[in-house]
C-alpha cells in the first residue's frame, strides 16, 4: 500500500463511518490535534507569504505537488483548498481507507484505522522533503531539497523525524499523542539546540569559533533551497555595542546551471557549506579588538530576495546562538 505523499492523488472515497473523508470532518473529532496543526506550516503550506512571493516570480505547477497534494499540479487550488494546505487527509487518507501508525477497530460513531508503521518513519516524510529538481535527468543526484539524504548521514540517523519534529506532548484526555504542531524553521528552541560552540576565542586579530552541529539530525540549515546560516563577527564596546560592521561568513548550498537540453537549464550544486559536522570558522576584526560578539543566524531566505519580495529580513531570521568574546 504506497503511503500518503505530494500529488496528484487519488480521488477520495468514502470510507464506512465518515463518507468522503474531509479535514473540516476530522477537526471535529479530533480537536486537539487540528488545534496544533492548525498553528503549523503544513497548515500555512499555500498560504505563507514567503511561498506566495516566491511563486509569483516562478509559478511552477510542480510545486502544487507538496504544498496542495490534495489539488496536486494539474490545477490551480481554490482559496479554500490552498488555505488547508497540508491537511489531516493529506497524510491520513490514502485508497484503502484512513491510516495511522497502529490498526483501531472501528467503533460506534468512528471509523477503522489501517495500521502502517511506515506512517512514524522517515518515509512518511521523505516525498515532500528529499526530491530533484524539476525536468533534472539525474533526479537521484541533482537534489532540490535533500534532508533526508542529510539524516542519513548524521550523528542522529537512527532517530525518526518525528522524533523532533512530533514529539509526544500530554493529550487532555487519554494517553500522549505525536504533536501536530510540526516544530520546524522559527522554533526558538529547537535552533538553540541545532548548532553548539565548543570554543570561541580571538587571536591574531581574528576570532576563531568552533561549531559542530548539536542535536539536529540534518544539515543545518536544511529545507528549501535558499535556507542559509550567517555567521556574523564583530568588536564591541564595554557595553558590547557593535562596533562597525560585521565581518559574515555564509552556510548554504551554492548551485551552478546544467544545461539538460536545448532552451531547458536545471540547477546543480556546485558546493554545500551548510554546516554538517565540527567546524572553524575563522572571520577577521579590526586590529587590536579585545572584545567580540559572534551570532550565528538561521534565515530563511537572503537579505536581497527579502528586499525584493518587499518583505522585513528581521521577520524572517532568528539568532540559534550568539557569544561575547574577551581577549
Amino acid at each position: 500500500m504506497p503511503l500518503p505523499g505530494p500529488g496528484p492523488r487519488a480521488a477520495l472515497v468514502p470510507v464506512e463511518g465518515v463518507g468522503v473523508p474531509n479535514d473540516e470532518r476530522c477537526t471535529q473529532c479530533h480537536a486537539e490535534i487540528a488545534a496544533e496543526w492548525r498553528q503549523s506550516l503544513h497548515h500555512r503550506a499555500w498560504d505563507n507569504e514567503y511561498f506566495q512571493h516566491a511563486r509569483a516570480v516562478e509559478p511552477l505547477s510542480f510545486c502544487r505537488k507538496c504544498h496542495t497534494p490534495l489539488v496536486g499540479s494539474s490545477a490551480e487550488p481554490s482559496p479554500e483548498e490552498g488555505h488547508v494546505g497540508i491537511g489531516c487527509t493529506a497524510c491520513h487518507v490514502v485508497p484503502a481507507g484512513i491510516v495511522g501508525t497502529h490498526n483501531i477497530v472501528r467503533r460506534d460513531g468512528g471509523h477503522e484505522v489501517i495500521g502502517d508503521a511506515r506512517l512514524g518513519t522517515d518515509a512518511a516524510c521523505g516525498g515532500c522533503h528529499e526530491f530533484a529538481f524539476p525536468g533534472s535527468r539525474r533526479p537521484d543526484v541533482d537534489r532540490m531539497q535533500k534532508t533526508l539524504t542529510e539524516h542519513a548521514q548524521s550523528a542522529h540517523a537512527a532517530k525518526p523525524c518525528q522524533d523532533c519534529h512530533m514529539p509526544r506532548v500530554p493529550s487532555k484526555k487519554g494517553a500522549a499523542h505525536r504533536s501536530h504542531d510540526f516544530r520546524v524553521q522559527g522554533n526558538k528552541d529547537m535552533m538553540v539546540r541545532a548548532v553548539v560552540v565548543d570554543k570561541a576565542e580571538i587571536k591574531d586579530d581574528s576570532l576563531h569559533i568552533d561549531m559542530r552541529p548539536g542535536t539536529i539530525g540534518h544539515a543545518f540549515p536544511t529545507g528549501d533551497l535558499y535556507r542559509r546560516v550567517e555567521v556574523r563577527v564583530f568588536a564591541v564596546d564595554a557595553k558590547d555595542k557593535p562596533l562597525g560592521q560585521p565581518a559574515v561568513e555564509i552556510l548554504r548550498r551554492i548551485f551552478g546551471p546544467a544545461h539538460e537540453a536545448p532552451h531547458k537549464t536545471v540547477p546543480i550544486e556546485r558546493e554545500d557549506r551548510r554546516l554538517t559536522g565540527p567546524r572553524q570558522i575563522v572571520l577577521p576584526l579590526p586590529k587590536g579588538t579585545s572584545r567580540a560578539k559572534y551570532e550565528i543566524v538561521w534565515q530563511r531566505m537572503p537579505p536581497e530576495m527579502a528586499r525584493k519580495f518587499g518583505m522585513k529580513m528581521s521577520d524572517h531570521e532568528m539568532i540559534a546562538v550568539e557569544g561575547i568574546v574577551k581577549r
